[in-house]
């Protein structure tokens, strides 16, 4: 089967499983991505490298303003750091899964202080993340893992 007409075949059986996936004919809806990081020199990094890939990027600076961007209009995928003010990211998977089971989360940490990067996203996988990266973060792989999960999501919901 011609890879092209795979992709044709899934997006309209996509776009039928999920209205917000419809579009007129001959024009691509971006996948979006809220990108939930209180540093703001990684946030727009982060945001710019999605964006050069093609997604949609909506940002909020902690989990308590991802949680009401993510009321007003829903995301398919979910970035979110772990450690931040106001509302950690444990408490907004906890959260973001509760009002929509079917977002797809990648839950990102340094382990703050402690270092302990790995047992902060361990607990993170245990709490609803599909998937998890410890910074220092590789962009390339940063995006191949959003990629990743916005196409598991592209049919699951």
């Amino acid at each position: 089967v011609d890879n092209d007409a795979a992709a044709l075949v899934d997006s309209l059986f996509c776009a039928a499983a999920d209205p917000r996936r419809r579009a007129a004919p001959g024009v691509t809806m971006a996948i979006e991505v809220l990108l939930i990081e209180d540093d703001s020199t990684l946030a727009e990094l982060l945001g710019s490298a999605l964006s050069e890939a093609g997604f949609a990027v909506r940002t909020a600076a902690d989990g308590a303003e991802g949680l009401r961007v993510f009321t007003e209009r829903p995301s398919e995928v979910v970035v979110t750091d772990i450690l931040m003010p106001r509302m950690e990211g444990y408490e907004t998977i906890i959260e973001l899964k509760a009002m929509n089971p079917g977002v797809r989360i990648l839950a990102i940490s340094g382990g703050g202080v402690t270092g302990r990067g790995e047992d902060i996203l361990r607990h993170a996988s245990m709490f609803g993340a599909h998937a998890v990266m410890k910074k220092p973060i590789s962009l390339e792989d940063f995006v191949s893992k959003v990629r990743d999960l916005a196409a598991r999501d592209a049919c699951i919901g």
